[in-house]
């Protein structure tokens, strides 16, 4: 693991400041009094100092801090994405560039301990899951592999969607206008898999963006085919190459909601 990468980011310092809290819990504390009083500089270069001093002397303490609550704290970070709204007042604090250098330490242990490689391993082959979550009252559907067909009513509601949207360019920005936000072939019932821990079992269970409060779930183990291609995005400029070799424009539906996450005004595309 990088710490460049987890410092660049506000999944990546959120990551360690979940890991820094569960090794002591003055840093939750400190932490959420200094993002709620961004103007009180005692208070965060209390946490600062806090969070710099948090790494463990002993590598054993943070091996099984991670091994307890690596996934727990992982599970923290996904939970707080929420890309159709402003970063918040955590991801705003832990982003500032004095709180960045007291978490490089943390940073660089985190990357070098063996109990996090999992985190960004390659794609695992011999054991991924299908994770379908229980909705009180509805039954659980069944996974669709028809790929090409799904996706293509993907891409036709993606530009459908698209054009009757297209009143909200001339929308100010500051209007609170939202809509469809991710950037993945969501709500197409084509199968997810995730990796499985020995512990706790398919992480999907547990990393779970913009869920639902659910309980309960199916989980059905697959096999990944020999020869099946995978593409492995494990960073920002990885995601980008794929964006620009298959480009599909969604401007008119993310806008407002990206300008809000990212404070960029532009023109934006996911992978067609």
């Amino acid at each position: 693991m990088d710490p460049h990468l987890l410092l660049a980011g506000p999944r990546g310092r959120r990551l360690l400041f979940a890991v820094g809290h569960r090794l002591d819990q003055q840093i939750w504390n400190l932490g959420l009094t200094a993002a709620w009083a961004p103007d009180d500089v005692a208070a965060r270069t209390a946490f600062c100092e806090a969070i710099a001093a948090v790494v463990p002397t002993s590598s054993p303490l943070l091996a099984l801090a991670l091994e307890s609550y690596g996934l727990e704290s992982l599970r923290e970070s996904v939970d707080r994405a929420m890309y159709w709204q402003p970063p918040d007042d955590e991801d705003r604090l832990l982003a500032l560039p004095e709180v960045v250098s007291a978490l490089r330490p943390l940073a660089i242990a985190v990357s070098d301990e063996p109990a996090a490689e999992w985190m960004s391993s390659p794609v695992e082959r011999d054991s991924q899951g299908v994770v379908r979550f229980d909705n009180p009252g509805n039954e659980i559907p069944p996974t669709s592999w028809d790929f090409s067909g799904r996706l293509e009513r993907w891409r036709e509601i993606t530009v459908a969607g698209e054009e009757d949207r297209a009143p909200h360019l001339a929308r100010p920005l500051t209007d609170r206008i939202s809509g469809a936000w991710w950037s993945t072939p969501v709500f197409t019932d084509l199968p997810v898999t995730t990796r499985e821990l020995p512990v706790s079992g398919a992480v999907r269970l547990t990393l779970i963006e913009d869920g639902f409060g659910w309980t309960d779930a199916e989980v059905t183990p697959v096999s990944v085919a020999a020869d099946a291609h995978v593409l492995e995005v494990a960073n920002a400029d990885d995601w980008a190459d794929l964006v620009n070799r298959y480009p599909l424009e969604v401007t008119r539906s993310r806008r407002h909601d990206w300008w809000e996450a990212t404070g960029v005004d532009g023109r934006w595309f996911i992978p067609d």
